[in-house]
């Protein structure tokens, strides 16, 4: 990973991560896709239930989060619950 990042410092790259709470995953994530093919037939190779494939998700935030942790690129973490606009705005003043 180390590798990675310098190569990616290298070229200035930048890291926004988005970190959901369960519930906004649950909310926003699985409900909507409740009966699409997404969580009807793609999504069974995380679990065999919407509940299954939410606990998945969770696990997997979890490690992107201690990976973006150790990350040593230049970051903001934001969370989807604030204000859209809000977030837009200061990812975008982050870039800038």
């Amino acid at each position: 990973m180390l590798a990675y990042d310098i190569k990616l410092n290298q070229i200035e790259c930048e890291l926004i991560f988005i970190k959901a709470k369960p519930a906004i995953i649950w909310d926003r994530g699985i409900v909507p896709r409740l009966h699409e093919q997404f969580i009807v037939e793609y999504a069974k190779k995380f679990g065999n239930t919407p509940e299954e494939i939410h606990q998945c998700f969770i696990n997997e935030q979890q490690k992107l989060q201690v990976l973006a942790n150790k990350c040593t690129l230049a970051k903001i973490i934001r969370k989807p619950e604030r204000d859209f606009q809000q977030n837009l705005n200061n990812a975008y003043r982050f870039w800038l």
